[in-house]
């Protein structure tokens, strides 16, 4: 949520999620420390998605992509 097209400060992600902001900010950390660690679990879930054929319509919308 901090980091996308439209990116939203910690406390608005905080508020939206009724989050301390303490907790969104150790989450960032977390991601920031932790980036190799989420790519390779994002890498795997794909190839399960796409081997399930989760990545397909009608599943799938035909203007979707699951790849960032």
């Amino acid at each position: 949520m901090t980091v996308n097209a439209e990116p939203r400060t910690p406390e608005e992600v905080a508020h939206d999620y009724d989050l301390p902001v303490e907790a969104v900010h150790e989450a960032i950390d977390y991601a920031v420390r932790h980036q190799a660690l989420l790519d390779a679990e994002r890498a795997r879930e794909e190839v399960r998605i796409k081997q399930r054929g989760l990545d397909q319509p009608p599943l799938v919308p035909a203007n979707v992509s699951i790849v960032p």
